[in-house]
């Protein structure tokens, strides 16, 4: 199933609502998926590393974002072409992934 929670403000203040808690993540732009992620420790660390530009130019001028718990985010469903299609058993959207994922 996709990540389906409230899209939240790629802010500081829209992030420090995040759970500090292990799960999978997308970052969105204009309306679009931009980046997948999982984080085995917390959401809101991660999101805040993003924020800063830690992980590049193309996860930091995200608008948005939304989260899913998850009990084991390191596992990942790769499909034939070893793209990953799942974090956690949470369906990612791949046709709108853009460079962000893919660099």
């Amino acid at each position: 199933m996709p990540i389906t929670t409230t899209k939240r403000p790629f802010t500081d203040q829209g992030i420090a609502l995040a759970p500090n808690e292990k799960g999978a993540y997308a970052l969105y732009r204009s309306g679009a998926v931009t980046y997948y992620g999982k984080s085995d420790v917390s959401i809101c660390a991660r999101l805040m590393a993003h924020k800063r530009g830690d992980h590049g130019a193309c996860t930091q001028n995200a608008d948005q974002y939304n989260c899913e718990l998850a009990a084991n985010p390191v596992q990942f469903e790769l499909d034939a072409t070893g793209t990953i299609k799942s974090i956690a058993g949470i369906r990612l959207h791949l046709t709108y992934m853009n460079q962000c994922n893919k660099s």
